[in-house]
């Protein structure tokens, strides 16, 4: 009996160690997965944290763009209604200078074809004191030719 309860009792001990040497192994397994646990979670922190920092950056960067876009694009709609205004005062201006050419145009035609009546009216004129003068020639003819004749006969 004495046998049986020291080999009970060294039995005990074994088994305690066993139990001891798992309890270490579990919680040394336990620790290890902890730590890579803590280690991921922290390289994920890290990279999440890289990545917001990359979005936040994206997004300063868009947003600069966005502004030097806008202002661009005023400026563009500045500089359009310029060249519109300048534009429609250069089209004004040569609307009036085409409207001040036509008129002197209109004015100097309106002389010309007053000069041309004048000088028809003057042809009118001339012909009929041409007309006239060769009337008074033929008549003169006439005369002369019928002075000759009575001067023939006379003589």
């Amino acid at each position: 009996e004495l046998w049986k309860q020291a080999e009970l009792d060294k039995f005990t001990l074994l088994v305690k160690e066993e139990e001891r040497q798992l309890k270490d192994y579990f919680e040394e397994q336990y620790r290890e997965a902890e730590l890579a646990r803590t280690q991921e979670f922290r390289k994920a922190q890290n990279e999440l944290r890289d990545l917001e920092k990359r979005l936040q950056q994206r997004v300063r960067d868009l947003q600069e763009r966005e502004t030097a876009l806008k202002a661009s694009e005023r400026k563009v709609a500045s500089d359009q209604k310029a060249l519109e205004r300048g534009l429609e005062r250069r089209l004004k201006a040569v609307e009036i200078a085409a409207d001040r050419e036509i008129a002197l145009a209109e004015q100097e035609l309106a002389r010309q074809q007053e000069k041309g009546s004048m000088i028809e009216e003057q042809v009118e004129e001339l012909q009929a004191a041409l007309a006239s003068a060769k009337q008074e020639a033929a008549t003169l003819e006439e005369s002369l030719a019928r002075i000759k004749q009575q001067l023939r006969d006379e003589s």
